[in-house]
């Protein structure tokens, strides 16, 4: 009797394609949605929801994200959620906190009318709307970021090829925020890829753009 070999390509792919139904789908449909409706919204945040009802809507994608590339047998470390140096991982905020920091002052003196782009919205420093953040932010750069390139350059053995379809994602996830954010956020999407190759962690990413979404609001450049 034969036993059949399983290409283990074969089950990356059907591992992407359950997170691609868990997550990346109907997240990028809710940013068509919103742009079809032409209500500006902040990427995947569906429209009148609470900071509590939206950390777990982030939640109930996560933790079975997370347990899914778990069952791969890889360690979580391989999928930027490590340490990073003091050097590599302070280069990396500055450049994402940069970013953040010029295209809220671009939008808000430059460009007014960009006031619908949810980087240059104000932020409420309330606890749950902070947690929100915080947790929609580790899910993105979680998903978008490390999952993406790190999956993708297996199965195509092209870096290219990642860091194209990461950027492509980031931008379909932020469509509710209108047709000219794209090319912002297509830039914004190639500096995130940036942080995460300089620091091979996903937390750089997520304190920078935390920090870039404070700092605007306390210099009242949103």
């Amino acid at each position: 009797m034969k036993t059949e070999i399983v290409d283990p390509k074969r089950i990356l792919w059907m591992e992407m394609g359950a997170i691609a139904a868990l997550y990346f789908l109907p997240s990028i449909w809710a940013g068509i949605s919103a742009l079809l409706h032409t209500r500006a919204s902040s990427s995947t945040m569906p429209a009148g929801l609470t900071n509590l009802t939206w950390i777990v809507f982030y939640l109930r994608r996560l933790l079975p994200a997370l347990f899914i590339v778990w069952t791969t047998g890889e360690g979580l470390g391989t999928f930027g959620f490590r340490r990073f140096s003091v050097l590599r991982g302070s280069a990396a905020i500055a450049l994402v906190l940069a970013t953040y920091i010029a295209f809220s002052w671009m939008a808000a003196t430059l460009w007014p009318a960009a006031g619908s782009i949810p980087l240059t919205r104000e932020l409420s420093f309330s606890f749950t709307a902070m947690l929100a953040n915080f947790v929609s932010l580790v899910v993105e750069e979680f998903l978008v970021r490390a999952y993406l390139l790190k999956r993708l350059e297996e199965l195509t053995g092209r870096a290219w090829i990642a860091v194209l379809v990461s950027v492509l994602v980031y931008v379909a996830l932020h469509l509710g925020s209108g047709l000219r954010s794209v090319p912002i956020n297509a830039l914004i999407g190639m500096v995130l890829v940036l942080s995460y190759r300089i620091s091979g962690s996903i937390w750089p990413g997520v304190i920078g753009r935390l920090l870039g979404r404070i700092i605007p609001t306390l210099l009242g450049i949103n």
